[in-house]
């Protein structure tokens, strides 16, 4: 009897250890912001405002381009897109 009240329990406590509680996962603009190569990236997503959007619940998938290829686009076209807010939204949305 008392082998059996032992056997319950630790498979009580193994059941209980399983439904543990696993961490929320850091919101993507945390994510990105580790990420060095993709400081132009998080740049431009600030000044389209659209971090809010980065930081809400899932699940996001973000294509995001890196610091060399931002270098590829033409320096006129990123002064316009910086100079317009809402354009730029538009590209990076």
């Amino acid at each position: 009897m008392i082998r059996r009240t032992t056997l319950i329990a630790l498979a009580a406590s193994a059941l209980l250890a399983a439904c543990a509680t696993t961490p929320a996962p850091a919101p993507l603009t945390d994510t990105l912001a580790r990420e060095p190569q993709l400081s132009t990236f998080n740049r431009l997503v600030a000044q389209a405002g659209l971090a809010d959007e980065l930081r809400g619940s899932g699940p996001l998938t973000v294509f995001a381009p890196s610091d060399e290829a931002f270098k590829a686009v033409p320096a006129k076209t990123m002064e316009a897109l910086a100079a317009d807010p809402a354009q730029l939204k538009a590209v990076l949305a």
